[in-house]
């Protein structure tokens, strides 16, 4: 678990070592139930208490950039922002004692502040997305900064697969399976592997494994979950291909 540091020295997040961001193509999507306009990082950070203690949450983001889709969209835009959210939290301090006759003692020494961090993506009045998929913290602090509702997404994975028949897959979870064992997992060359077709086919999806899918001039390797999550196996696509391709392929079959 990343962990940052929130100063009480100044108004602002103050993430070490590293305040560089690195490309994200990567994280758990959840999105805006209504229109939510523009993020507003100014009232962070803010307090709040755990176990009689101030803590501070805060949520710090770049200015936004403007996407323009390419001419078959009709020259559609949107905005997108990258930042960080993090909350303090209370924790115990284990103290750990290794004795010369090899015993370990672990104990509890009372408790210490940390700081969970997650990077963040927001893309204006669609999703946002969250690196660190524990960090949950984050919606409510994006609720704060822009005034919409952020809901958990759950995607129609049956859907995809209608909507990309010749897609190659080399995973498939599937459940609710007509069959001895509810759920199953399948990996290698499922294209070719005729019962693991049947379960694309038939069965309810809770993830899937895509190989060689064609998307902007690139052949891609992905992760897609039912829960929500999509991690693109290609260093090579950045922050701003990973907004676009979130936005074409995936946001088109959110089901809730």
């Amino acid at each position: 678990m990343e962990v940052a540091a929130i100063s009480n020295n100044d108004d602002r997040t103050h993430y070490y070592p590293e305040r560089r961001y690195q490309p994200m193509n990567r994280g758990a999507i959840a999105h805006f139930a209504d229109a939510s306009g523009e993020i507003d990082d100014s009232g962070f950070p803010k307090p709040h208490y755990e176990d009689g203690e101030k803590l501070l949450s805060s949520l710090e983001v770049r200015n936004p950039t403007v996407l323009t889709f390419d001419a078959y969209t009709d020259g559609e835009s949107i905005r997108w922002n990258r930042g960080r959210a993090a909350k303090e939290h209370v924790e115990d301090a284990k103290s750990t004692e290794i004795h010369r006759d090899g015993r370990i003692d672990v104990g509890t020494d009372g408790t210490r502040v940390r700081a969970e961090v997650t990077d963040v993506l927001h893309v204006q009045d669609e999703f946002i997305v969250t690196q660190n998929t524990e960090c949950d913290f984050a919606h409510s602090l994006v609720e704060d900064a822009t005034g919409g509702e952020v809901v958990d997404t759950r995607l129609d994975l049956r859907g995809f697969v209608n909507d990309y028949p010749e897609v190659k897959y080399s995973l498939g979870g599937f459940y609710d399976r007509d069959a001895a064992a509810d759920k199953e997992v399948s990996i290698g060359h499922l294209n070719k592997d005729e019962h693991a077709r049947e379960n694309i086919d038939s069965a309810k999806i809770n993830r899937l494994g895509i190989e060689n899918f064609s998307y902007n001039g690139r052949s891609l390797d992905f992760l897609i979950t039912e829960s929500g999550y999509v991690d693109i196996y290609d260093s090579n696509v950045d922050t701003t291909e990973f907004v676009q391709f979130l936005h074409d392929i995936v946001m088109p079959h959110v089901s809730n």
